[in-house]
């Protein structure tokens, strides 16, 4: 993600949900890409800031993220552009936030990336045909500059918030890459941490950087196997955070109160957009969050019924399919240790894949999570639905390959 993920993290402040609700506004660290330059750090205008609120207790009370998540923004039953960045497993020192969010602010946008066809590849034929190993040492370099097409989602009508079906969608070129892109993006934010939360994520992007965008990077492209983008990510400016450790909740929304703040997290931004990202549409959101929490309260919502392993050798089950043979995937080791042997690498991640054709039997994605996180619990877990076209990531991870601090 490169929105902060830091242990699962997940920027909420709960609070009692309806009774001694703390309201605050502070100054946001919106480069959710973890990158925090000096251009940003010196400051390009006005400031974003954050409308927050935080209900005690809330998670506790509701049922958990997996009911909260639910209602807020899965009523359709898939989450469709939607993210939960979620700690299904919290541990004493690790994972202790939850965060989840989707279309509704004014600035939310989507942006799914896809890299242009190499021009020569210099492939290594057994390892790493999944993108699982170090290109560089491994692959060697190709020949095919940064460059790709960037298909930009947000609300239809500029400035206006996005409605969950209601969106415009144009093609840009990107000469220079999309992490080229990004960069450029949050460096044009001018932010603050705040020290009032308990969590570094103020909002920014989240999503996933495919193997594919090692090409980038100077490593050489891998043969492709998905249909997907090679990227695809959100502009967070709504969000909710659980605080595993206390229960709390925090609804947390992005605002600016200037038209020409220098703040624009992409040029495709209007300044109408910003202007329209208003403190009081973003306390109006706030308090509507707050108040469906209230109203799980008052319902006496339990929690969603777990999913219990099933014994039964009659039971159904989709097929799967094993992209690499055992022999190809031998024949794959062993090809990785001869270049171990031979100094060309001194560590390789090799990876295979696992597929289901369409049929009854294959669980709807939002489904295959819940019984992913039941089974299969873990500190760094996520639900990313990328929108129509684009994949949906049901992830259940133990470990977290990086984290950038606020400094």
């Amino acid at each position: 993600a490169t929105g902060m993920h830091s242990p699962a993290t997940a920027k909420v402040n709960a609070a009692d949900v309806g009774l001694n609700a703390e309201h605050g506004e502070a100054i946001a660290t919106a480069a959710a890409a973890a990158r925090f330059s000096s251009a940003a750090q010196a400051g390009r205008g006005a400031p974003l800031r954050l409308a927050w609120r935080r209900l005690r207790h809330a998670n506790e009370i509701v049922g958990g993220s997996q009911a909260i998540y639910e209602k807020l923004y899965a009523d359709d039953g898939e989450g469709v552009r939607t993210f939960w960045l979620d700690s299904s497993c919290t541990t004493e020192g690790r994972a202790r936030f939850s965060f989840m969010g989707g279309p509704g602010g004014p600035l939310w946008h989507a942006l799914h990336y896809m890299l242009d066809a190499p021009r020569h590849v210099q492939n290594f034929e057994n390892a790493n045909r999944d993108g699982g190993s170090d290109g560089r040492g491994v692959n060697g370099a190709s020949d095919t500059p940064p460059g790709g097409s960037l298909r930009v989602v947000r609300g239809a009508e500029p400035g206006m918030a996005a409605s969950p079906t209601d969106f415009a969608e144009e093609e840009v070129r990107l000469e220079n890459g999309l992490l080229s892109y990004l960069q450029k993006a949050l460096e044009a934010l001018s932010v603050a941490p705040e020290a009032a939360l308990p969590f570094e994520f103020s909002g920014g992007y989240v999503g996933h950087l495919g193997y594919e965008l090692r090409g980038e990077c100077g490593a050489s492209h891998t043969r492709r196997y998905g249909v997907g983008p090679d990227a695809s990510l959100s502009f967070a400016d709504r969000f909710v955070a659980v605080d595993h450790l206390t229960g709390d909740v925090y609804a947390v929304a992005m605002h600016t109160t200037e038209r020409s703040s220098g703040n624009a997290p992409l040029a495709i931004i209007s300044s109408a957009s910003w202007e329209s990202a208003t403190a009081l549409a973003a306390s109006e959101w706030v308090e509507s969050v707050s108040a469906t929490l209230v109203a799980m309260k008052a319902a006496a919502i339990s929690p969603p019924p777990d999913f219990k392993r099933k014994n039964s050798a009659a039971e159904p089950r989709a097929a799967m399919e094993v992209r690499r043979s055992r022999k190809q995937y031998m024949a794959d080791v062993q090809a990785c240790l001869d270049k171990i042997a031979a100094g060309e690498t001194y560590e390789v991640c090799l990876t295979t894949a696992m597929e289901l054709s369409p049929s009854e039997d294959v669980p709807h994605p939002l489904r295959l999570y819940r019984e992913l996180r039941a089974f299969n619990p873990a500190p760094y877990a996520a639900y990313i639905h990328n929108g129509p076209g684009a994949g949906v990531l049901c992830c259940s991870s133990p470990e977290r390959f990086l984290r950038v601090a606020r400094n």
